[in-house]
């Protein structure tokens, strides 16, 4: 049980939620945890889970190579940290079923973002509906689309054709852009973030961008199966079917990316840090930053279950929180797998999406290693901040 309940805490600490309800870990995360399990002194998961959403860490997952209750420990907490650290999907705390059905007139009025809300805070009318798909009793609506050259998402609602929809229940759509969609749009990164609304599952998907898109076009995605996780349980069984759609999409490029009079970065002690680009539209701000240090130093930071967390203030000394985030690191040195060389560095790319930036505001961002602990049943953390590599963003022309 303890295992378990440093899971539930370190999800409570990192996601700002009490409830047990998670979401499915996609191919890119559970590459993570493989990596992360690599380093640590004991034997890989024997999971066989082979589906889109593997099973999450629970206790007797994995099997130490010693009795040793520390490292086991050390590889719980560690492999938790990797599915967090790199998870890209974000689980919103599921509100009160209400005695009489509320009445939406905007899923993006009700999840989105403060600017994505602001865009449609006068809106009024029911509820549109772009398409709708119904099978083996399962009805997925479309409702509404947006583009503002940055992001692409819609918004949808999910629910039984006959019955209540348990609210114990996380039930998420598997959101895969058909072949058409990916040539139109390129590489994305992609969010979905939803919550319990009544009877019906609501969510938004959104995919970010780095073409230059018509301003209207048609998306087709493919939900080829939906993932259902009942409650207490950190599996989702895989329901397959066909709940694929076209949907058209209209907006206009409101992008603009910022030009600063010199380079944002900061060499020390044979690490760098780098603001490689900074695009903003009227929805959302785009920070890409690169972060170079020792390949052994990296994996001391992975066997002592830490991961690299990425402080930010703004010119008055105001928090702004950096996620949701996505992440992408590799080595200089693909043979050195041990780190013997000194001249082996990691490098890792960081892509995170906040609220549009005012003009004008100077960002202070400095990578930390955080470091998670277990202190009488409470989850704790500790920052180590690297100074030296502190660098200011301007946020200008």
């Amino acid at each position: 049980m303890k295992n378990d309940r440093v899971e539930y805490r370190i999800r409570t600490l990192l996601r700002g939620i009490g409830e047990s309800n998670d979401i499915p870990i996609p191919d890119l995360v559970q590459s993570r945890i493989d990596e992360t399990l690599a380093t640590l002194p004991a034997s890989p998961p024997q999971t066989g889970e082979s589906s889109y959403m593997p099973a999450l860490p629970r206790r007797g997952t994995y099997r130490s190579s010693s009795a040793s209750g520390r490292i086991m420990k050390q590889v719980s907490i560690a492999a938790i940290v990797a599915v967090l650290s790199a998870s890209v999907w974000i689980a919103v705390k599921p509100e009160s079923v209400q005695s009489v059905k509320p009445v939406l007139t905007s899923i993006f009025g009700k999840l989105g973002s403060n600017a994505v809300k602001n865009k449609v805070v006068n809106k009024k009318g029911e509820l549109p509906v772009l398409a709708e798909v119904e099978n083996d009793g399962y009805v997925l609506q479309i409702h509404e689309a947006m583009f503002d050259g940055l992001q692409v998402s819609f918004t949808y609602s999910f629910r039984l054709q006959n019955g209540e929809m348990a609210q114990a229940q996380s039930i998420v759509p598997n959101f895969q852009l058909a072949a058409s969609a990916k040539l139109l749009l390129g590489p994305t990164y992609k969010f979905d973030n939803f919550i319990s609304w009544d009877d019906y599952k609501i969510g938004i998907v959104k995919y970010y961008t780095q073409k230059k898109l018509p301003e209207s076009f048609t998306l087709e995605v493919n939900v080829p199966s939906i993932g259902i996780q009942k409650k207490d349980s950190s599996l989702y069984d895989i329901k397959k079917g066909n709940w694929n759609f076209v949907i058209p999409v209209q907006g206009s490029d409101t992008t603009h990316t910022v030009k600063w009079d010199n380079p944002r970065l900061a060499d020390h002690g044979g690490n760098r840090f780098e603001a490689v680009r900074l695009r903003t539209s009227e929805t959302v701000s785009e920070l890409h930053l690169k972060l170079q240090i020792p390949y052994s130093q990296m994996r001391s930071v992975w066997q002592n279950s830490q991961f690299i967390k990425y402080v930010a203030v703004d010119e008055r000394g105001n928090r702004i929180d950096f996620t949701p985030s996505i992440s992408s690191g590799h080595s200089t040195d693909r043979n050195d797998h041990l780190g013997q060389n000194p001249e082996t560095k990691y490098v890792e790319d960081t892509w995170f999406y906040l609220e549009p930036l005012p003009k004008g505001t100077i960002l202070t961002i400095t990578p930390s290693i955080l470091t998670l602990k277990e202190v009488k049943g409470e989850i704790t953390e500790q920052l180590e901040r690297f100074d030296g590599l502190a660098i200011t963003v301007p946020v200008q022309d």
